[in-house]
């Protein structure tokens, strides 16, 4: 996918007062390094964007198709247990949207027979 993938949403949110990170850092063929190495990617990136914008107090993500995994697992890598933040952050809203969470239809470890039609 691409940043611009969700800008209707972003310019939304920015006119609405929220500051908006649109990830550039998996874009295209980068997310096929793998979802370790792009969670990596957008973690160092969101730490970028959050040392060049000190006045932060919240975060909230929102991840689109494999980029809801990437979120998913980057929240992971940015949690702090001691505090409870992410990324040094209150923690607000995580919102996946058309996300593979529990796989693909071939590839699932879910018998089919007890949710025909869930998946």
């Amino acid at each position: 996918g691409y940043s611009s993938d969700l800008d209707y949403l972003a310019r939304s949110l920015k006119s609405s007062g929220c500051l908006v990170l649109q990830s550039t850092s998996n874009e295209g063929i980068k997310s096929l390094n793998g979802l370790n190495d792009s969670a990596n990617r957008l973690a160092s990136e969101i730490m970028s964007f959050k040392s060049n914008n000190n006045d932060i107090k919240r975060i909230s993500f929102v991840g689109n198709s494999l980029g809801g995994l990437f979120t998913r697992y980057v929240i992971k890598l940015l949690y702090d247990i001691t505090d409870d933040t992410i990324a040094g952050l209150k923690a607000n809203k995580f919102l996946t949207i058309a996300s593979p969470h529990l796989g693909v239809r071939q590839y699932t470890f879910i018998d089919d027979y007890g949710i025909n039609g869930f998946l």
